[in-house]
This record gives structure tokens, C-alpha cells and sequence, in this order.
């Protein structure tokens, strides 16, 4: 028996056997392809349940624990996930917008592929998670644990607010956060201790089409430290 789509709320149980794989909780049945649009499932327990494919939009999760649950492509728009716990969830491919995640732990979740557009996750715990292919587009992460989190070129950071990270990062990780903090922003490594930069002039008559000059500037700056930044200005 399938429960794909199915709308339920409001419902009272009585000596019911649900299929496999589904659970009663607050008056809704909870499970895989299950529709909860505007569920209200804060505080309560959903350790390790399957909601695969599960409708999600404008949920209320708050302080719910989904520890070792697995939300692979659930639709999370507009839910409520403050203080949720998805510690070793997996929610790979979801798409989350437009969501409140205010003190989540993410701590060693596997968010591979989500994206994350105008969320708020200010203070969440992200430490250790699986952030391969996971987008950050317009999202608060102010104060968030990235400690141990797994990142790459793959993880994007689109139009961010960072005030303070809560925690060290290894070099790598600094390296994936930079590179969309700013538009036209760089990131240079260096090789025994330098930083070696060059900069070509191209010449254009209208702003549209543009030539290569002859003219090129060569710069060798120290880099004496794991990680510096560096800034440049024209007078």
C-alpha cells in the first residue's frame, strides 16, 4: 500500500496498523511521498523515519528530532526548522527556500546537492556535514559550527551573510567560502611562500568588444603566513 501525495491531518487513530515505513504523529500519518503542507509536527520524535519525497512546505518542525531521518528530495519550502535536529540525517537533493533553520544541528548530515536559498541559519551546527554540490544563495549563516565540514569548489556561496563563523577552518574550507563572497573575486595560492600575480590590459573604444594590449603587470607578493588576504586599488 502507497500514501503517495496523500494529505492527512486531523486524522484520530484507533487500532490502526499503518504500511510499513508510515507513522502516526500529531493527527498525521508521517512517511515517504506523504503530503504535510502546513503540518504543525514541532517537538516530537521522528528518529531515523523515512519522509523520501515527502511534501514538506511551510511545516512546522520546530525542536522536532530527526536524527538519522532521511529527507532525500523533500520540498522544504518555507518551514519552520528552528531548533530541529537532523544530526546524521540525510537530505540530499531537497531543496530547502525560504526556510527558518535558527539553531539547527546539521552536525554530520549529509546535504550533498540541497540548495539553500534565503534561508536563515543563524547559529546552526554544521559541523562535520556533507556540504558537496550544496548551494548557498541569499542565506543568512551568521555565527554557524562549519568545523569539519566537508566542502569543495562544488560548494557555492551566492550573495551570503557571514558575521562570525563559529569555529576554526582548515585553509580549504577558508578557500571554498571566499570564492563567491565577492563578485570578480580571486583566490591565489601560493608556492614557497609567494603569491605570483598577472595582470593583462585590454583596450576597447566602446565597452563592448575589447583587445588584448602588449602591456601585462608581473607581481611577486610575500605570503608568509597559512592565510592572508589581499586587496587592490587604483589611484
Amino acid at each position: 500500500m502507497a500514501l503517495t501525495n496523500t494529505i492527512t491531518r486531523g486524522i484520530t487513530f484507533l487500532n490502526t496498523t499503518l504500511p510499513t515505513a508510515y507513522v502516526s504523529r500529531l493527527g498525521h500519518i508521517v512517511g515517504p511521498h506523504v503530503n504535510l503542507t502546513g503540518a504543525y509536527l514541532a517537538d516530537i520524535t521522528l528518529i531515523g523515519e523515512d519522509l523520501s519525497y515527502a511534501n514538506l512546505t511551510g511545516v512546522d518542525l520546530s525542536n522536532t528530532d530527526l536524527s538519522g531521518a532521511t529527507l532525500t528530495n523533500v520540498n522544504l519550502t518555507d518551514a519552520i526548522l528552528s531548533g530541529v535536529d537532523f544530526n546524521q540525517a540525510l537530505l540530499i537533493s531537497s531543496g530547502i527556500t525560504n526556510a527558518t533553520l535558527i539553531e539547527a544541528d546539521l552536525s554530520l548530515a549529509n546535504l550533498t546537492s540541497v540548495s539553500l536559498i534565503d534561508c536563515d541559519l543563524t547559529g546552526a551546527n554544521l559541523s562535520g556535514a556533507n556540504l558537496l554540490s550544496t548551494t548557498f544563495s541569499g542565506s543568512t549563516l551568521k555565527y554557524i559550527n562549519l568545523n569539519n565540514a566537508l566542502m569543495s569548489a562544488t560548494t557555492t556561496f551566492n550573495n551570503t551573510e557571514f558575521v562570525e563563523i563559529g569555529s576554526s577552518l582548515t585553509t580549504n574550507q577558508a578557500m571554498s567560502l571566499m570564492r563567491d563572497l565577492r563578485i570578480g573575486s580571486q583566490v591565489f595560492e601560493a608556492s614557497e611562500g609567494m603569491v605570483s600575480l598577472q595582470m593583462f590590459i585590454d583596450e576597447s573604444g566602446d565597452l563592448i568588444s575589447w583587445t588584448n594590449t602588449p602591456h601585462v603587470l608581473e607581481l611577486d607578493i610575500p605570503a608568509d603566513t597559512d592565510t592572508k588576504f589581499f586587496r587592490f586599488r587604483m589611484d
